[in-house]
């Protein structure tokens, strides 16, 4: 199966029976299709690979905010939506668990600050709760926050590079990417009235 034909396949395409066959294998039905999806769809959220991350050591799976510096990453999600909508259409039971953020953008429901206790607890305890408790107004403001958050980014090397490129991006790989939280998040100071 190509990767096009899951992105271009239309829904009445993904519930019609789909006959997969492994190399060298005799074994067809829908116990090869369930083991092939399953293969795939782990292999999209392998940590190595670097789309999704844990924060809860493996318990719940989460996008990786630095996914960006793939190329064509958005590809890849949309790809990886395509097999978890034909896992459900199927009902393959899949052996990883999105955390709540996900569960609840793919429900179309709202996510807030209180989904972050869920997969981040420690984020959640030490930054979130400490702000959302301040109640002094130069206490918060003399911590000089903005709506931006600093992230490791996650270390990918081209296989192409020469061992001297290879040396020199692994020194790099220590360097925080920031992101803005919010639209002009950098120049937004927290406030006691907008850090809720």
């Amino acid at each position: 199966i190509q990767c096009d034909s899951i992105i271009n396949a239309r829904h009445s395409q993904l519930v019609v029976p789909i006959l997969i066959k492994f190399e060298n294998e005799l074994g067809v039905g829908f116990g090869v299709f369930r083991e092939w999806l399953t293969q795939l769809c782990l292999t999209f959220v392998d940590a190595e690979i670097g789309f999704f991350c844990s924060y809860d050591q493996g318990q719940t799976i989460h996008i990786n905010p630095n996914s960006k510096i793939h190329h064509d990453y958005l590809k890849f999600y949309e790809i990886f939506g395509r097999l978890i909508a034909l896992a459900v259409v199927r009902g393959v039971l899949l052996p990883f668990h999105f955390s709540n953020p996900i569960l609840k953008a793919l429900m179309n429901r709202s996510i807030d600050i209180d989904d972050f206790a869920k997969f981040d607890q420690q984020l959640y305890q030490n930054k979130i709760c400490y702000i959302r408790n301040l109640t002094d107004e130069n206490e918060l403001e003399s911590l000089e926050l903005t709506f931006v958050t600093l992230s490791q980014p996650i270390n990918l090397i081209n296989e192409n590079e020469t061992e001297n490129q290879t040396n020199s991006n692994q020194t790099n790989s220590n360097q925080m990417i920031e992101f803005e939280l919010i639209e002009n998040g950098k120049q937004t100071k927290v406030t006691l009235t907008n850090k809720h």
